[in-house]
C-alpha cells in the first residue's frame, strides 16, 4: 500500500519582520495563493495542508486555503511541531513534506527531486537545506510522520519545537539524515528568494511579474537567468543578513594551477578559488606563496587583499583563517599541515597525496582528529554525482555480481593513477594487492606508472595497466559486472553504460546493449568539495574524502611500488 505523502506549509499572519507577508500580493494573488499553485504541480503529493494558529489574525489564511480547495490545521503558534504533526496526523499523512508560506517561489521539480531520493533510500530525512547549495526559498525537508512523533517525544526544548525538524539533522547519530545538492548552475546559497523583509517582498513581487505572465510554471533556472540578465534585481535584498549562512574567511596555500591559476572553463569549476568563488560563502581572505610574480598574480586575478611570502607570514601576529586549502608542493604539505593544525583553522581542503609517505600522513590525521579539525582531501571524483549514483547502485545490486574492473592511467601510481584506485575503493570497497610489474618512470623518479593487479573482498579481479605520460595523459575506469559494464572515462568527463539485452541475431543469448552516455558530473564536483567542507567547519558530518581515505589510498599506492621493484 503506497505512502500518503502530504505537503505541510507553515503560514500566520504575525510576521515580527514583515506582518501579513503570505497574503502580500504579486501579479495580482496573495503570495500563499501563487505557493499553493506550484505546490499543486508536485507529482508525488496527494494533498497540501496549510498549518497555521488558532489565532483570529490568521482566519484570512484558512479562508485562503478553503478557496483554493487545499487541507488546513490550526495549532499552536509557539509550538509549530506539534502544530505540524497534529495536522499530518488529522489528515491521515504517512510522509511530511515540510515547506514554509516564506518560500513562494519554490521548485515543484526540485520538491520532487527531494522526494524522490527520500522514496529511493532508506532514509529518516531527506533535504536540499541539511548542506545548503540552493538559493535560500528552495527549502524542502521530507520525513515520516512517525520520526516527528519521535522528535515529539524526545525533546521539550522550545527551539526544537519552534524549528520542527531541526533535532532531527542535529542528531544524525539517531537520524539517517541524506541532502540533496543542487547541480552546479543552481548553486547559490546566498541568493535569499524567500519572504523575510520589504526588501525580499520588493525582489520576489519583481520576479513574479517579470516571469508569471508568460510562464506561471517557470523553474529556479529561470529566476536565475532573470537575475543574470538584470543583476540590479539581485541588489534589491543582497543586504539582507541570512540565518544559517556564514561567510568564512579562506587562506590558499600555494598559487598554483589547483590553486586557481587553470583557465575558468564553461562545463565546471576545478581549482579551490574558482569553486570557493562559485559556492559563495567564503571570502578569499589571503593567499601564500614563496614566488612574488606569481602570488601578486593570484591575488589580482581573484581579488585577494593579502598575498603572503610564506605561511608563517600569513599567521603572523595570530591571525586566523575558518578555511585553509593546501595547494602547496607534496614535499612541504606535512609541513604546512601541521603548522594549520595549530592555527585555530575550522576545516581544512588538502591536495592529494597528503604528504606521499603514508605513516608520516597517518600521523598528520591523528594530530586533526586530536584538534577536532575537519580534514578533506581533494581526491575530486569522490565529489561526483554521477559517481555517487553508480556507489549506490552497486551497492544495492543494481548491476548485479562485479566480475573484474580495469584502470588505465600514466604519469605515476601516486600523482594519478591514484585518482582511479580512490574511485575503485569508493566503488568496490577495499582492495588487496596480488602482483605489480612493470615500473617506468613517466614523471618523477619516486613515481613510477606500473602494471598490477589487485582483488576486491568478493574475489573480483582489478588491473592496472600503465601507459607513459611521454606519449600522451589519461587515466579511466572500466567496471565489468553480471548486468552490464561501467565506463568512467576520460579522467571522469566521459561516462557511459552497457547494459545486459537480449540478443536480436541469435536468440536466447543475453548481449551488450548500445553505449548509454551518463551526464558526467565533475565539473560540479569541486563546488561539492568546498560545500562540504563548509558544513565541516560549522560541526556537520566528516568530509566525503578524509584524511583517513587518503591514507589507505597512498598506503595501497606504497605497497604496489615496493612490489613492483622487488
Amino acid at each position: 500500500m503506497s505512502k500518503r505523502i502530504c505537503i505541510t506549509i507553515q503560514a500566520r499572519m504575525t510576521s515580527s519582520r514583515l506582518p501579513g507577508k503570505v497574503l502580500k500580493p504579486a501579479v495580482g494573488k496573495p503570495m500563499l495563493e501563487l505557493m499553493i499553485e506550484r505546490l499543486k504541480r508536485v507529482p508525488s503529493a496527494h494533498d497540501i495542508i496549510v498549518c497555521t494558529t488558532i489565532n483570529a489574525s490568521d482566519d484570512p489564511v484558512v479562508e485562503l486555503a478553503t478557496r483554493l480547495g487545499v487541507l488546513c490545521w490550526r495549532g499552536s503558534e509557539e509550538d509549530v511541531l506539534t502544530r505540524v504533526l497534529d495536522g499530518a496526523r488529522h489528515h491521515g499523512t504517512d510522509i511530511i513534506v515540510e515547506t514554509t508560506g516564506d518560500c513562494p517561489l519554490i521548485d515543484p521539480d526540485i520538491i520532487e527531486q527531494v522526494i524522490q531520493t527520500y522514496l529511493s533510500g532508506d532514509w529518516d530525512y531527506v533535504s536540499n537545506v541539511y548542506e545548503r547549495m540552493f538559493p535560500i526559498g528552495m527549502d524542502t525537508q521530507v520525513f515520516s510522520t512517525d520520526v516527528l512523533a519521535d522528535v515529539q517525544r524526545r525533546t521539550d526544548d522550545p527551539f526544537d519545537h519552534e524549528h520542527v525538524s531541526v533535532y532531527i539533522y542535529r542528531h544524525p547519530e539517531i537520524y539517517r539524515c541524506h541532502n540533496v545538492p543542487a547541480p552546479l548552475d543552481q548553486t547559490d546559497p546566498l541568493l535569499g528568494l524567500t519572504l523575510d523583509t520589504i526588501e525580499d517582498y520588493r525582489l520576489l513581487k519583481a520576479i513574479f511579474e517579470e516571469l508569471y505572465p508568460q510562464n506561471p510554471h517557470f523553474t529556479l533556472a529561470d529566476i536565475l537567468e532573470l537575475l543574470r540578465r538584470r543583476p540590479s534585481l539581485r541588489g534589491l535584498n543582497a543586504h539582507v543578513p541570512r540565518t544559517g549562512v556564514q561567510i568564512l574567511d579562506v587562506l590558499l596555500v600555494g598559487c598554483g594551477a589547483v590553486a586557481g591559476g587553470y583557465a575558468d572553463r564553461s562545463d565546471g569549476a576545478f581549482t579551490h578559488a574558482a569553486a570557493y568563488r562559485r559556492y559563495g560563502a567564503f571570502h578569499l581572505a589571503a593567499c601564500v606563496d614563496p614566488d612574488a610574480a606569481r602570488r601578486q598574480s593570484f591575488a589580482e586575478r581573484w581579488g585577494i587583499e593579502n598575498a603572503f611570502a610564506s605561511l608563517e607570514d600569513a599567521l603572523a601576529d595570530g591571525r586566523r583563517y575558518d578555511v585553509v586549502s593546501i595547494c602547496s608542493p607534496t614535499q612541504v604539505h606535512a609541513e604546512h599541515l601541521r603548522r594549520i593544525a595549530d592555527s585555530g583553522a575550522k576545516a581544512v581542503l588538502a591536495e592529494k597525496p597528503l604528504t606521499g609517505n603514508p605513516d608520516e600522513s597517518m600521523a598528520i590525521v591523528a594530530q586533526y582528529r586530536a584538534a577536532g579539525i575537519p580534514l578533506a582531501v581533494n581526491y575530486l571524483r569522490r565529489w561526483d554525482p554521477t559517481v555517487i549514483a553508480l556507489r549506490d547502485d552497486l551497492a544495492t545490486g543494481k548491476w548485479g555480481q562485479v566480475l573484474s574492473a580495469v584502470i588505465r592511467y600514466s604519469k605515476g601510481i601516486i600523482h594519478n593513477g591514484s585518482h582511479m584506485l580512490d574511485l575503485a575503493l569508493l566503488l568496490l570497497g577495499p582492495l588487496s594487492p596480488v602482483a605489480a610489474v612493470a615500473a617506468r618512470i613517466d614523471h618523477q623518479a619516486d613515481d613510477p606508472t606500473l602494471d598490477a593487479v589487485l582483488l576486491t573482498a568478493d574475489g573480483a579481479s582489478v588491473h592496472l595497466v600503465g601507459g607513459d605520460a611521454r606519449a600522451y595523459f589519461h587515466i579511466d575506469l572500466e567496471i565489468i559486472t553480471t548486468e552490464g559494464i561501467i565506463s568512467y572515462g576520460d579522467g571522469g568527463f566521459a561516462v557511459s553504460v552497457r547494459r545486459v539485452a537480449e540478443s536480436t541475431r541469435f536468440s536466447g543469448y543475453r548481449v551488450l546493449g548500445d553505449c548509454e552516455a551518463l551526464t558526467a558530473g565533475l565539473g560540479e564536483a569541486m563546488v561539492r568539495a568546498v560545500a562540504d567542507v563548509h558544513f565541516s567547519a560549522r560541526g556537520g558530518p566528516a568530509p566525503q574524502c578524509s584524511g583517513d581515505d587518503a591514507v589507505a589510498v597512498e598506503r595501497l599506492c606504497r605497497r604496489l611500488i615496493d612490489m613492483a621493484r622487488g
